[in-house]
């Protein structure tokens, strides 16, 4: 879902946003989904980027995605755990 998301919207985190709404939910965000997945990517972003910080410091190499990617797929994971997602209004 993150994959399909990053390559159909790029890297700009708007886009990315509108575009995991649309795709999970078949809608656009609405302003403050728009505001709440904007703090909630800078957050992730900011936790993997720790993560594998301290997983280098650590000396354990790293293959995996970067810490963009990771936060996009969490971000991802989230909507497809959400209620909106699980339950038809």
């Amino acid at each position: 879902f993150a994959e399909r998301v990053a390559r159909e919207a790029g890297t700009e985190i708007d886009r990315q946003i509108q575009r995991a709404h649309l795709v999970a939910f078949s809608r656009r965000p609405r302003k403050a989904e728009l505001e709440i997945g904007r703090d909630a990517l800078g957050q992730l972003l900011q936790h993997w980027t720790r993560h594998l910080e301290t997983e280098a410091k650590a000396g354990r190499k790293n293959n995996g995605p970067l810490a963009n990617q990771r936060a996009l797929a969490s971000y991802c994971h989230a909507l497809l755990n959400s209620a909106a997602f699980l339950y038809i209004d």
